[in-house]
């Protein structure tokens, strides 16, 4: 009889510190240590996804806004999302100056302006994503972002505004893109210079950099065909679109110095800065 109430004491204790975790959302909890904003699941055998939050109360004006619990921690520089979570909701992290961000295999869904005006440069993309909203990515500090991953078949508008990227390639899979996906006029600090993309959406890339072009800067698209499982570009068979810029450094605007001599040969396609 002892042992029984023992468990049952347990059980009952386990279930409380879990009731008294904090919470962001569906199964979802967080921690801050230092300078780092940790989101994982609280039951790890169930899918977790961080809440949706507002800038804007019910009226569209900033009485009774709902902020993510970590918006006004100006300590926090790091953002790690374990695995597990496979939704960010709107305005997670949006005005927040992280520099970094761990986005876990499995994420499915980035909403609208999740990161937007954060102080990212570099955004790893995991292979699961499926869906970005409009300005998750609108950041003035980025630099790098890894392939757009293959099972997108979207890109909202403003996704990937005012970045400091300057070529881009779009997946196969894409069959939509909105014109002001990479800027528009309004955001016109996009550094967009080369679209690589299907050719059955030329005309959709075409009209995806035409606000560039209006303000009389140059802007090339280039289109690949894909036959089968393969895609051909330029004489040269290519197992998907990420491919055929040969490994990261032509997509890159800045390198190292390392990475430079890598690629020696490939003027004017870089500006190399010290480690």
């Amino acid at each position: 009889m002892k042992k029984y109430i023992l468990i049952l004491g347990l059980i009952l204790s386990f279930n409380a510190s879990a009731d008294d975790l904090p919470s962001c959302g569906e199964n979802c909890t967080y921690i801050i240590e230092g300078d780092t904003l940790t989101i994982k699941p609280i039951d790890s055998t169930t899918e977790a996804k961080i809440k949706s939050y507002t800038r804007y109360g019910s009226e569209g004006n900033n009485t009774n806004p709902e902020y993510a619990p970590w918006r006004f921690n100006n300590e926090i520089k790091k953002v790690v999302i374990e695995s597990g979570i496979t939704s960010i909701g709107y305005h997670s992290f949006e005005d927040i100056k992280i520099t970094e961000v761990s986005l876990p295999e499995g994420l499915k869904t980035i909403e609208g302006e999740a990161f937007h005006n954060t102080s990212l440069v570099r955004v790893d993309l995991p292979s699961s994503l499926t869906s970005i909203g409009r300005y998750a990515f609108c950041i003035w500090s980025l630099q790098e972002v890894s392939d757009i991953p293959e099972g997108m078949t979207r890109l909202e508008g403003q996704v990937f505004s005012s970045t400091k990227i300057k070529n881009w390639v779009i997946p196969e899979g894409v069959k939509n893109i909105d014109p002001t996906t990479f800027g528009s006029k309004d955001y016109s600090s996009s550094s967009i210079e080369n679209l690589y993309c299907n050719e059955t959406i030329a005309d959709q890339c075409d009209a995806a950099v035409q606000w560039k072009r209006d303000l009389g800067k140059t802007v090339k698209v280039t289109t690949y065909k894909k036959e089968g499982d393969k895609i051909f570009y330029k004489n040269h068979w290519y197992n998907s679109a990420n491919d055929i810029l040969s490994g990261d450094y032509i997509k890159k605007s800045i390198y190292t110095i390392d990475e430079a001599n890598q690629v020696a040969g490939r003027i004017n396609t870089f500006s190399i800065r010290d480690r």
